[in-house]
């Protein structure tokens, strides 16, 4: 009650200042306040759905309309909620999250007559974790980098349902189908509209928006360009780090369901009755769904609560490595050079492990364990269990203290589920004639502004390489969150990676000739396939050949491995 009787008294002070001292959006009879900081106006925390509770839990997302607030002002100082998931406090996390959050030049801008070009940040977290609100996600940096190259653009970033909430699995979510399945993809495309209906009163342009997303957020993005999703709704786009984890039928993993709603106190009972969505829409409070997270064993290191095959008329309608591209928007789309040692466990000891933590990633495969296991063998042939070769790579016969397997098994999973990926939807976008550039983050500063959150505890100096998610605050220009002093190097690079996407963003290629001078990127063709290496003081084109003929078989073999 307290803090409801203070976001009624903050909205009502607002609304009573002159009108130019915060700035403010009218849509429909409601005006958004925001508020201006470090040279850019901030709105945050704006919803684009109606809130998913109650009858709308586990549903798909309903639009915000314009005229639907009840409201003459709405308090947009603040970034929304992140969305229900586990190792959260209680107090960070919402039910209520299905946000934008909106950074735009100043309404004093000399550009501000001209509608501008936008950024949509799809966060990454494994469709279990993560929020759009994180502080690296901030797009101020961005937004002031557009304006000092005279390219200015708006920056926006969402939150989307995760986990049990966004991602239903079992038997009983496979019988409802489409009212179910996908929830959380679902969101970020209800998001897109939103920002279609909307972003020209925030001074946008809604047919110059490029979404872009870092791990399940660029995953998202090409499910959608298979699906035909962004028709309409995106120009461009650009993926960092798209994982591929193996996907599955969505009544394949029941167990998993079960156990999680076994673990709502009001619907325990309902796992039984098969009346389990019912159950969890009428008689579960969010503290109760919170809570069965951690009932449940749920962390934010799993890989369950992943997309689904949703049917012909889904999002998903059969494994990607199937399905062609149906929209052709120009692309950005690249990995870092170590995108496995993240989560490769520090303690792994020989190659009998390995086959065993690869068969429980991807089982159960659609061509049977059999098929599988003895494509694992094939894999660890191809891949020696040599650490000159191994990841972190270009680390010689260093093996930080850990046993030797730990780089064999970061290679194979990273190629498998990271840059084989990359490499398969190269192939396709070339064969739709859809114009891509690529990219290889190698730049061995990273480690040290890498988001604190997202490295494991106590892991061996030297372990990590160029991991995973390790680019992220470059493109954000968001050093600064990490408290670390970085060499010129790393704040050039960063300067530069922002120029790339900016100037993308403006005009569908990372060539303008604006900003840093920087090397001029090429597209990426699979018969002499090149991508810009990302590194400090040595960015350049470089050629695509690493570990060719292992991601060869394993994207040859894409749906055995449930890709």
């Amino acid at each position: 009650m307290f803090f409801l009787l203070f976001r009624v008294i903050s909205i009502f002070l607002l609304s009573a200042l002159p009108s130019d001292a915060y700035p403010q959006v009218q849509l429909g009879l409601t005006s958004i306040i925001g508020t201006t900081r470090n040279g850019v106006e901030f709105f945050g925390g704006i919803p684009y759905a109606e809130p998913p509770v109650g009858n709308l839990r586990l549903r798909p997302a309903v639009l915000k309309g314009s005229n639907t607030w009840n409201a003459t002002s709405f308090d947009a100082n603040e970034f929304g909620k992140a969305c229900l998931q586990p190792d959260l406090p209680r107090i960070n996390v919402s039910e209520d999250c299905l946000t934008i959050n909106i950074v735009r030049p100043p309404i004093t801008s000399p550009y501000n007559s001209t509608k501008l070009p936008c950024l949509l940040w799809i966060h990454g977290g494994g469709f279990l974790a993560g929020s759009g609100s994180r502080p690296g996600y901030d797009g101020s940096s961005l937004v002031r980098r557009s304006l000092e190259r005279g390219t200015p653009i708006i920056v926006m970033t969402i939150n989307y349902r995760l986990g049990p909430l966004g991602f239903p699995q079992g038997l009983e979510a496979a019988s409802l189908g489409h009212e179910v399945l996908n929830l959380g993809l679902r969101d970020s495309l209800v998001a897109l509209q939103w920002v279609k209906n909307n972003i020209d009163a925030f001074g946008g342009d809604p047919q110059k928006v490029t979404v872009f997303g870092e791990s399940s957020g660029a995953r998202a993005i090409r499910l959608y360009m298979f699906s035909g999703g962004l028709d309409g709704l995106a120009r461009g786009a650009i993926m960092e780090s798209g994982g591929g984890q193996p996907i599955h039928p969505a009544s394949t993993r029941d167990s998993l369901w079960r156990t999680y709603v076994s673990a709502v106190d009001a619907c325990s009972f309902a796992v039984e009755s098969k009346n389990s969505f019912q159950c969890l829409r009428s008689k579960a409070t969010t503290d109760e769904l919170f809570d069965a997270f951690a009932k449940a064993g749920i962390s934010r290191s799993s890989f369950d609560w992943l997309p689904v095959l949703d049917g012909p008329k889904g999002l998903l309608p059969d494994y990607p490595s199937r399905l062609n591209v149906k929209v052709r928007i120009p692309i950005i789309y690249g990995n870092n050079l170590d995108e496995g040692t993240l989560l490769t466990p520090q303690n792994i000891t020989g190659p009998d492990v390995t086959r065993q933590r690869l068969f429980d990633l991807i089982t159960p495969s659609p061509a049977g364990d059999k098929a599988l296991r003895h494509a694992i063998a094939e894999l660890m042939n191809i891949y020696p269990d040599d650490p000159r070769v191994g990841s972190p790579f270009g680390t010689g016969n260093q093996t930080f203290g850990l046993n030797p397997e730990y780089k064999h098994y970061a290679s194979l999973f990273g190629d498998l589920t990271v840059h084989a990926e990359r490499r398969l939807f190269a192939r396709k976008l070339n064969e739709a004639s859809v114009p891509m550039y690529a990219y290889l983050f190698s730049d061995p500063d990273a480690i040290k502004v890498m988001p604190s959150d997202f490295r494991p505890p106590n892991a061996a100096p030297g372990s990590l390489g160029v991991p995973h998610t390790s680019e992220i605050l470059y493109v954000f220009g968001n050093f600064a969150v990490e408290n670390n002093m970085m060499p010129a190097s790393a704040k050039e690079l960063s300067t530069m990676m922002m120029d790339y996407w900016i100037a993308f963003a403006n005009g569908m290629n990372p060539n303008d000739g604006k900003g840093l001078k920087r090397p001029e990127r090429g597209l990426y063709k699979t018969g002499r396939p090149r991508m810009m290496q990302l590194k400090g003081g040595d960015t350049k084109m470089i050629g695509d050949f690493a570990r060719e003929h292992g991601t060869a078989y394993m994207n040859q073999h894409a749906v055995l491995f449930n890709r």
